[in-house]
């Protein structure tokens, strides 16, 4: 009888970390020195007096990466990298990743960062850093994997952290991709030297102009929530095409799928009035743009946001960084047609950029 493939359930009752963690510790470390499976099992002989069946040092493997304790790091392509550096000399730091996951990407922006709040830190002597956050899936990721940074051993922090919700809820059917949701994968509160603090955006996903002016200017929380994020000194955003959308519904971008239906004081669609009239080719920080930049409120309804994209040049100068993180979209496609037309911007809208190789590729 063929004998039964071992599950995760299987290989999760079998060891614990608590009681096996230094054969756990021996047999990752010796694996990622480049040992074969007999090599590990005759190392664990030697040095531990344990003996291991064939199958074993796999389960104990795969044990370790169900559990956080092993992971999969891509390599950087310093060559792209570098061209795009050379291409456009504003970007403070680049990071080009050789994967087509979108979550190998988003952990290397944590990464990044985390280590732009350290040089924040440690170079400008920051003591408080306010963070704007901007929905969607890959900020999620971003967001996710930063908080398991920051529960793990990270020194040089600024001693407080307020992060912000940049954009209000804008996916009906997915309220994960809403950043006033992504404090949950953050602590919370005071833990050790850092302290965390949030300030979350509520309100219409897309109202129209007079709403937000009426908002800000009659309802409270939108008020100190728009009024707080004038201290945002870091802002981490991503981008998506409008391009080869043909069936709007199942466009890669949420706020094309949203404006989809509505239409502007003269009854016409407002997506047709973006792409033909304003040459429209994506969303950034979930606001249109074109080939030169951000498209001006031309029509009836646009998202709620904590700022404006024209408003990120003049923050630049004054020395706010903005991270741009730009994976694979869900449907595998590159997002290199968005980083082409960000660096063809005139104007500074970005300082950091965080791209898998393909979307690098410009």
């Amino acid at each position: 009888m063929a004998r039964r493939a071992r599950t995760h359930a299987d290989i999760r009752r079998r060891y614990n970390i608590q009681q096996d963690m230094q054969l756990i510790d021996a047999v990752c470390s010796r694996f990622c020195k480049g040992d074969s499976p007999t090599q590990i099992r005759e190392f664990i002989e030697r040095g531990l007096g344990r003996v291991l069946t064939r199958e074993q040092p796999y389960q104990i493997l795969s044990y370790a990466a169900l559990n956080g304790l092993l992971k999969y790091a891509p390599p950087p392509d310093y060559e792209l990298a570098r061209k795009l550096k050379e291409a456009d000399h504003r970007l403070v730091e680049v990071e080009v990743v050789r994967t087509d996951q979108l979550e190998l990407v988003a952990t290397r922006a944590a990464e990044v960062l985390l280590r732009m709040l350290q040089q924040l830190a440690v170079r400008k002597g920051a003591k408080e850093v306010h963070i704007g956050l901007a929905g969607g899936g890959t900020i999620l990721r971003t967001v996710k994997a930063f908080g398991e940074l920051l529960n793990g051993p990270v020194k040089d922090l600024p001693p407080k952290l307020v992060f912000h919700a940049m954009v209000t809820g804008l996916q009906l059917h997915d309220p994960r991709t809403d950043p006033n949701t992504f404090f949950n994968y953050l602590p919370f509160g005071k833990s050790g030297k850092l302290t965390t603090e949030f300030v979350a955006l509520h309100g219409p996903a897309l109202p129209d102009g007079d709403l937000i002016e009426h908002l800000l200017e009659t309802h409270q929380p939108t008020i100190k929530a728009f009024d707080e994020g004038k201290q945002i000194d870091l802002v981490v955003t991503s981008g998506t095409s409008w391009k080869n959308d043909e069936d709007r519904r199942h466009s890669h971008s949420h706020l094309k799928r949203l404006l989809t239906g509505y239409k502007d004081d003269d009854g016409r669609d407002v997506v047709s009035v973006l792409e033909k009239e304003h040459g429209c080719v994506g969303d950034l920080l979930w606001q249109p743009v074109n080939e030169e930049g951000p498209i001006p409120d031309e029509t009836k309804v646009r998202a709620m946001t904590l700022r404006r994209l024209d408003e990120l040049p003049g923050a630049i100068d004054k020395g706010a960084q903005v991270l741009l993180v730009l994976g694979p979209c869900a449907c595998g496609r590159a997002r290199d047609d968005v980083l082409r037309t960000v660096l063809g911007w005139k104007k500074r809208y970005i300082t950091h950029l965080v791209a898998d190789n393909r979307t690098a590729s410009v």
